[in-house]
């Protein structure tokens, strides 16, 4: 493909190493460049500004059986270099199986604030990937299938197959996922993420809160309001020092304190499918009071 007005290439790197001395059964090799195919498109369907790719394979070399993908990307000019690379995503598709070991997630959470995703494996094993690795997962029931394929022909291969090392190169960076034989084991049942997540998405933000306050003792009680909802929520406190200077009597509140906080909220998606969501709010830090009513001052510790 020739270059295109507008878009820029990109050449990433893609070796498939498959460790012993001798050949390797057909049967293998193609599963493992289906997964290969089939994961990079849905990688490309996730990435916006990616338009086009192509994969290239090189020859093969004498020795371990080693397979050499050479991947061209080509992404709309104006959007680098934020657009996330097709072969960190494929990368990343592959640690995901390697966390998860052939069981649905227990939980997914997405962070707004650093646009990443948090996989926590049945295990409690917990990985941070792109959305966009998160998306290509999830993208069709054969991104499963394939890579469950790929563990169930190296498991059946008569040729002695070691491990699986998979490393993507770009820039002069590598970075190698491997799949030694109980990993292999472990993927070969395949996960549907798409329908076994549970779908959190985690938001922190600084926000003025007005507090609510039945007793200054019971601080764990305490409800507010923002300018955002009129309805009262309540909202753990974390801030060991401002909770010791309130308990203390060392803060006035007035009938019109805010308190300014770092605010991180917790979206559920219940898997009932209603639609309705939970949420869970924690008040990190207290980072300013904000005292509008000096008049009208009540004492922390009346």
């Amino acid at each position: 493909m020739s270059s295109i007005v507008g878009l820029q290439k990109t050449e990433e790197k893609i070796k498939l190493h498959f460790e012993g001395s001798r050949g390797i059964e057909i049967e293998t090799l193609i599963a493992s460049l289906e997964y290969t195919k089939t994961t990079l498109k849905a990688s490309k369907n996730n990435i916006p500004g990616v338009q086009e790719y192509e994969i290239l394979v090189e020859p093969f070399k004498e020795g371990s059986f080693v397979v050499d993908i050479t991947l061209l990307v080509y992404a709309a000019t104006e959007l680098l270099p934020s657009v996330v690379s097709i072969g960190t995503v494929f990368l990343e598709t592959l640690k995901i199986w390697k966390v998860l070991k052939g069981q649905p997630a227990k939980q997914v959470m997405r962070n707004q604030t650093n646009n990443t995703v948090e996989i926590t494996g049945d295990n409690n094993n917990v990985i941070i990937v792109s959305p966009e690795a998160l998306g290509t997962a999830m993208d069709s029931k054969k991104i499963a299938e394939d890579i469950s394929n790929v563990a169930k022909k190296l498991l059946k291969d008569t040729t002695d197959r070691g491990s699986l090392n998979i490393t993507l190169e770009k820039h002069g960076h590598k970075e190698t996922v491997t799949y030694n034989y109980e990993d292999i084991k472990e993927i070969k049942s395949p996960v549907y993420l798409k329908e076994s997540l549970s779908d959190k998405s985690i938001t922190i933000s600084h926000i003025i809160l007005k507090p609510n306050i039945v007793n200054f003792d019971k601080i764990d009680d305490w409800k507010f309001t923002s300018s955002l909802s009129d309805k009262p929520f309540k909202a753990r406190i974390e801030d060991s020092e401002f909770r010791r200077r309130v308990l203390e009597g060392e803060i006035s509140f007035g009938s019109e304190t805010r308190i300014k906080v770092i605010l991180q909220t917790i979206e559920t998606e219940l898997k009932d499918g209603t639609g309705k969501k939970t949420y869970e709010h924690t008040i990190i830090k207290v980072e300013d009071i904000i005292d509008h009513d000096k008049g009208d001052q009540i004492k922390a510790d009346i």
